[in-house]
């Protein structure tokens, strides 16, 4: 019996609270821990990929669709491989690799910004909307570059080993 005289009982208010608690943890569970579960997959799948990129041809098939490889007037570069999802658990990550062997990610959601730019410097139409992109693109230097992926949203990372690969 759950209400007994108008008044809720104990083991219903148990119930109650088991099933709430029950509730909010699997709004945790889908709203947080799996977003992430599936961004850390994306970053450390990046990692891989880009580490594994030598060649300019591979570096620019490691960045994907998604992604964009940028190349210095000096030669230097960066190659940012980036992947997001929108649907159901909404989560980004970005992995960028330079030419100096400094690693950056960013969790930002970019959504289609570094394909949109490429599409858009391809064109020579519409780039004044990628300010902050061509920016980077034009760095007279690969220091410059890394302190301005820094201000668009990247923070510097541990080079991937090849024990965690």
């Amino acid at each position: 019996m759950l209400v007994r005289k108008g008044k809720i009982t104990k083991p219903a208010l148990i119930t109650l609270a088991a099933v709430s608690v029950a509730v909010v943890a699997g709004y945790a569970l889908l709203m947080f821990v799996l977003p992430m579960m599936a961004r850390s997959r994306a970053e450390a799948e990046s990692f891989e990929v880009l580490s594994t990129a030598h060649t300019q041809q591979e570096l620019q098939e490691a960045v994907g669709d998604l992604g964009l490889m940028i190349s210095l007037k000096n030669g230097d570069w960066i190659a940012i491989r980036y992947r997001d999802k929108h649907s159901g658990m909404i989560w980004s990550s970005s992995v960028a690799r330079d030419s100096g062997g400094a690693w950056f990610v960013s969790d930002f959601h970019f959504c289609g910004t570094f394909s949109a730019y490429r599409h858009a410097k391809e064109r020579m139409f519409g780039l004044e909307q990628f300010s902050d992109i061509r920016a980077i693109d034009e760095a007279k230097d690969l220091e410059t570059a890394r302190r301005l992926l820094v201000e668009l949203g990247f923070r510097p990372a541990l080079p991937p080993t090849a024990n965690s690969l």
